[in-house]
């Protein structure tokens, strides 16, 4: 009786941990069960590209702006990562043009094949 109480806390104790690292992964906007490309552009301006903006292709959304920093060598370029989450191959000369997605203002990448 006394091992079955344990057994049950533990199990209780990995799934609360398993749903509280789905739940933080989800309210970032990620998924883990999915899998995601990614890809690094370099910009020399980003004009209001933020993190979580999507990334479009042929008006479909296949994806995410993951992360923007500067480039290591301090030359001032902008390294924008993105993660594509469709399994459409994108061939290497594609463009990733920024544009405004509406009337708000509101920013998203553009992929041009």
């Amino acid at each position: 009786m006394k091992n079955k109480k344990v057994y049950v806390v533990a199990f209780m104790f990995i799934a609360a941990l398993f749903l509280f690292i789905w739940g933080f992964n989800f309210l970032k906007g990620r998924d883990i069960f999915n899998k995601e490309d990614l890809y690094f552009v370099k910009y020399s301006a980003v004009n209001g590209l933020i993190k979580s903006n999507p990334v479009i292709l042929n008006g479909l959304r296949v994806g995410q702006v993951r992360d923007i920093y500067f480039h290591p060598d301090n030359s001032g370029m902008l390294i924008v990562q993105l993660s594509i989450t469709t399994d459409f191959p994108i061939p290497d000369n594609t463009v990733a043009r920024i544009f405004s997605s509406d009337l708000m203002g509101a920013k998203a990448v553009d992929l041009i094949l």
